[in-house]
């Protein structure tokens, strides 16, 4: 399981952090000098050597909004990219899942349902449990893409991190991006917001999630 952030990078973890430099690297490749880039972060790395893997994904992220300029705005989709890797790994360590970007959502919505210690109110009503069956929550989670992730610019993400994401404890991210959205998108048709149906049609809350959550390229243009 990835370590929670604050840990020393360890001899695996730079080789983790290399790992995720190349797949940065490759995704951007032929858009942007990716070469230059890996070259003054593999230099910050080897100075580095008692570097946490936050201070790690800080570097990275800056490098990257380092490069925005008019002639090269896709700087802001690498920055965007690490952040969002950082959210997955903080999700995984914090959820205790592996090996993909988004966790059982039933089982999230289930612990955001629930009192942590310190809280006074649970972030979601427990009549959500109530109001929904296993299964239709499910379905709602199969509709999330994480590949929507990728559409927001770094200002976009950061700020859907910063305000929005579900935070039990301080410091404590258990959702990701397009899970915030989706959430934020279920939340208002089962509290009947924002034009949407009373919570007692479930049938047509259902029906109404999907098509708003597929809008949501429209959404994240506007942070861009």
């Amino acid at each position: 399981m990835t370590q929670t952030y604050n840990s020393t990078i360890s001899e695996n973890d730079t080789e983790a952090k290399s790992i995720q430099l190349e797949m940065l690297s490759k995704e951007f490749e032929g858009r942007l000098d990716m070469e230059k880039f890996k070259k003054r972060f593999t230099k910050w790395l080897d100075r580095k050597s008692d570097s946490t893997e936050e201070q790690a994904s800080k570097k990275l992220i800056q490098l990257a909004l380092e490069g925005v300029d008019i002639d090269a705005p896709d700087w802001t989709f690498v920055a965007a990219a690490e952040l969002l890797n950082t959210m997955y790994r903080d999700a995984q360590a914090n959820r205790g899942y592996e090996g993909k970007s988004y966790g059982p959502f039933y089982e999230l919505i289930t612990e955001l349902s629930q009192l942590s210690e310190g809280q006074r109110y649970p972030i979601y009503k427990p009549e959500l449990l109530s109001s929904y069956t296993k299964a239709e929550i499910e379905e709602l989670g199969s509709v999330i893409d994480p590949e929507k992730d990728k559409l927001f610019s770094y200002i976009g993400i950061y700020l859907l991190n910063d305000r929005y994401l579900a935070r039990p404890k301080k410091g404590q991210g258990l959702r990701t991006a397009a899970r915030t959205f989706h959430d934020h998108r279920d939340g208002n048709h089962a509290n009947g917001k924002n034009g949407a149906p009373p919570a007692t049609d479930k049938r047509s809350i259902l029906g109404h999630v999907q098509p708003l959550y597929d809008r949501c390229d429209s959404y994240t243009l506007q942070c861009r």
